[in-house]
């Protein structure tokens, strides 16, 4: 929760936190920002939204149909600009140097190739170019997996 993370960046107790972390949710983003100041590391998860931002309507669980054209949102803008979906989460995530790792879901071996190859591809000159792509947020419904069932 967000209050305990708060308490124990405060007092110190650990040297690493780990939370969840994605173009969709970045209420962690100030405790991330904190931890860094006191030295504490920080991992992020879900940078992909446990999948969900490469879901099609039809493998997309009704309960977040309030929330899907805010995917679908993201997957045209994708489109549009010639970016393979899963970039911009690895973008963004490597961007914010107050994160110390990133924790990546993959489905199988192909999928962690291409994540690293892509990272492996970067540089700090291209992790400085923007790409607009404004945040945008979700219901906590779907940003939180505890909500799924």
């Amino acid at each position: 929760s967000e209050k305990l993370c708060a308490k124990v960046i405060s007092e110190g107790y650990i040297d690493l936190i780990q939370v969840p972390y994605n173009l969709f949710d970045d209420r962690f983003i100030s405790y991330i920002n904190a931890a860094k100041l006191k030295n504490i590391k920080t991992q992020i998860r879900s940078i992909f939204l446990q999948g969900l931002i490469f879901m099609s309507k039809k493998n997309y669980n009704k309960k977040f149909d309030k929330d899907y054209d805010k995917i679908k949102s993201y997957q045209d803008f994708c489109v549009k600009n010639k970016i393979e979906i899963y970039k911009l989460p690895i973008l963004d995530s490597l961007k914010n140097a107050n994160i110390t790792k990133i924790i990546m879901g993959v489905d199988n071996f192909n999928q962690c190739k291409k994540n690293l190859s892509f990272i492996s591809t970067l540089s700090a000159k291209k992790l400085k170019q923007e790409i607009s792509y404004n945040k945008i947020n979700l219901s906590n419904d779907i940003i939180n997996p505890q909500k799924w069932n």
